[in-house]
């Protein structure tokens, strides 16, 4: 990855969401009094020289940047090469990173959900990729008001990753025995990032977006109710609802899909087909769906599945007596 690329490997579709100004550099070599740490960090294309004692650490280094006007506001990508052995200096930086995530608004789920996937990629990249203490694990972050990208290389001699097989054989696992502790961590990464990319033959990358994909789900009876509130041009909303969906196919339920809170202003057919896709779904288990939608929507959107309002929905169900338990319930479903 070029150190002065800002965007993400995502899908074009993305790309041009991805901010374009430059960003704030400190560059440092390795220290020769300390040749474990390699240390590289941009913030908004100015360069700042670092002391030696600053190069020793990330501590230092972050201290540096704390010391920069508006540090918090500026663009921020980080290169950095820490030793089995100094594992605990990749503590620093990420909660270096959860602050500025913070201060450029991130939901609190995305700044701990990026903590938690940083821990999980650099454990395990310490623990099944270094054979020695003095094997180097290599981090890239990158973030911005857009996005927060982390990438972990294993050790040069170290094994090589497979991220679709690593997951698979992780799920397969754990279907067989659900005691089994390898290969949760990958999945809980799969889970938590927005997207998990390979990077080379010996890294991962972990992308978050700052628009986060935020659904609740509510049960009442036998209508199941899942309200869109954010995250529409997150790239993992598709499978964000498919999964979400997908627990109740088969359970003796109708489902009403709320999109009204988080309704695209213009007509958005990615958004819209994926609606087609859950109804569709749900068609062949015999259950019906509605989507809670306005009625300027796409006009190939089929209105017999369409509704304005969770009353309406129910209504078209046959299942009007439940208006008012299912409106208190989703009212209060919002985390």
């Amino acid at each position: 990855m070029a150190l002065h690329d800002k965007r993400p490997a995502v899908s074009a579709a993305r790309r041009d969401q991805a901010p374009q100004h430059g960003s704030y550099a400190i560059l440092s070599g390795a220290d020769a009094r300390s040749p474990s740490m390699l240390i590289d960090i941009l913030l908004d294309a100015t360069r700042v020289a670092l002391s030696d004692d600053a190069r020793k650490s990330l501590a230092g280094a972050f201290q540096a940047v704390r010391k920069q006007p508006a540090w918090k506001a500026l663009n921020c990508d980080v290169k950095a090469s820490i030793e089995r052995r100094s594992r605990h200096e990749a503590v620093v930086a990420r909660d270096f990173v959860s602050e500025k995530l913070s201060a450029f608004g991130y939901h609190e789920n995305s700044v701990s959900g990026f903590a938690t996937v940083f821990h999980e990629l650099l454990q395990n990249a310490f623990d099944h990729g270094c054979a020695d203490p003095n094997d180097k694990v290599k981090i890239e972050l990158s973030v911005n008001s857009s996005y927060a990208k982390m990438t972990v290389h294993n050790p040069d001699h170290g094994p090589s990753v497979e991220v679709e097989l690593a997951i698979a054989e992780a799920r397969r696992r754990l279907e067989l025995d659900t005691r089994v502790r390898r290969g949760r961590g990958l999945l809980l990464v799969s889970e938590l990032a927005d997207e998990l990319q390979q990077a080379g033959t010996r890294g991962l990358t972990a992308v978050i977006y700052r628009e986060h994909v935020e659904l609740a789900e509510t049960i009442v009876e036998d209508v199941v109710v899942v309200t869109i509130y954010s995250g529409l041009k997150n790239p993992s909303f598709s499978r964000r609802l498919r999964h979400t969906v997908a627990k109740y196919r088969h359970r003796s339920a109708d489902l009403i899909v709320n999109l009204r809170p988080a309704e695209p202003k213009g007509r958005s057919t990615d958004v819209y087909r994926e609606l087609l896709e859950v109804e569709t779904t749900f068609a062949d288990s015999d259950r019906r769906v509605i989507v809670v939608m306005t009625r300027s929507g796409p006009l190939l959107f089929p209105q017999e599945i369409c509704a304005a309002t969770i009353d309406e929905a129910l209504q078209r169900l046959g299942k009007s007596s439940l208006a008012k338990r299912v409106g208190q319930v989703v009212s209060s479903s919002r985390s």
